[in-house]
């Protein structure tokens, strides 16, 4: 019986470790995401378009935020509905979603010099645009940053 217990006990702290996570605090936002720990982070550096935070073997996870003066500096216009409208001009398919409630930009783009492909996510708060961008390197991937944005949420005060 005991060893029956421990077993059980050992195996729900696999489980919980498994399932870990690392709160990820967005910058100039108040919302926060929640990224496993099988994703390691990686120092800030400053890169193209953004700072490269947290990687896998098949998931690199980038985010930066902006004012809505520089909206156009970063390909995007200083309200979400008028980006959604632009990029789809553009040629890149946007939409509008309710992701936990808070309105979020979503579109999927490939790097024209490399095809790497990219699930970016843009929210807005206050003043501040929040671009999240997933370069994944399969389908299964690209729904693991799904997963990972469905824990978007305001950050408890």
């Amino acid at each position: 019986m005991k060893k029956l217990l421990c077993f059980v006990i050992c195996g729900m702290l696999a489980l919980g470790c498994a399932a870990a996570e690392q709160e990820v605090v967005l910058p100039n936002s108040r919302y926060v995401l929640e990224v496993p720990d099988w994703m390691e982070y990686s120092d800030p550096v400053d890169g193209d378009r953004g700072v490269e935070a947290y990687v896998s073997k098949d998931l690199e996870m980038d985010y930066l935020s902006y004012t809505k003066e520089q909206a156009a500096e970063k390909g995007m216009k200083d309200t979400l509905k008028e980006s959604v409208k632009f990029l789809n001009e553009s040629g890149i398919k946007a939409e509008l979603r309710k992701i936990q409630g808070i309105e979020v930009l979503c579109y999927r783009t490939e790097d024209e010099t490399d095809g790497a492909r990219c699930a970016g996510y843009v929210l807005m708060d206050g003043d501040w645009l929040i671009e999240i961008s997933f370069w994944y390197a399969n389908e299964d991937a690209a729904k693991e940053a799904e997963e990972i944005m469905k824990t978007i949420r305001p950050a408890e005060q």
